[in-house]
């Protein structure tokens, strides 16, 4: 989903009390490298799949119906066709971005959009990243290195490396 939601900065005066807020909304070239280390990411997921090595994904699950309710309160207040009694997908969220696009309400059906939807979760079992419309995605790449990105490196390494693999195989479910 492409949320546009601007990152707020905050700036200390010389006795660190806060002077005032700004708004940060990210760059071209930060938004190249997301898309460079998405793609990483998914193959990072589909070589360990191959392989039959085990995989760390990182899942997203669909939102839960009640959350969309409330969006939907919104929508229908902002008079707003929102896919009612449709299945809801990825491209539905981003249509209705793309009609706030550059509105005054841009930003409240951004951050409705974003509160309707599941938290992102680690599990050896796939089923997916619905935010990001994918089939499979691991976190190989990260500014902040977890546990669950080290899993996935070792597993690569294995692989790379020639050496069998240790513990249990687990094939790939999607």
């Amino acid at each position: 989903m492409n949320l546009n939601l601007s990152e707020a900065r905050i700036k200390f005066d010389e006795t660190d009390q806060p002077v005032s807020v700004t708004e940060h909304h990210q760059e071209e070239a930060h938004q190249l490298i997301e898309e460079f280390m998405i793609a990483a990411n998914t193959c990072a997921a589909e070589t360990l799949e191959q392989a039959g090595e085990s995989c760390v994904y990182r899942i997203h699950d669909q939102p839960d119906p009640e959350k969309i309710v409330s969006l939907r309160e919104l929508t229908d207040a902002l008079s707003l066709p929102f896919a009612k009694g449709q299945v809801m997908t990825p491209h539905r969220f981003n249509e209705l971005l793309m009609k706030v696009k550059d509105t005054d309400s841009e930003t409240a059906v951004n951050e409705a959009v974003l509160r309707c939807q599941s938290r992102a979760v680690y599990s050896p079992d796939n089923i997916g990243h619905y935010g990001l419309g994918l089939t499979r995605y691991a976190h190989f790449t990260s500014p902040i290195r977890r546990y669950a990105d080290l899993l996935v490196h070792r597993g690569l390494i294995k692989i790379m490396t020639g050496k069998k693999a240790a513990g249990r195989q687990r094939a790939g479910k999607n």
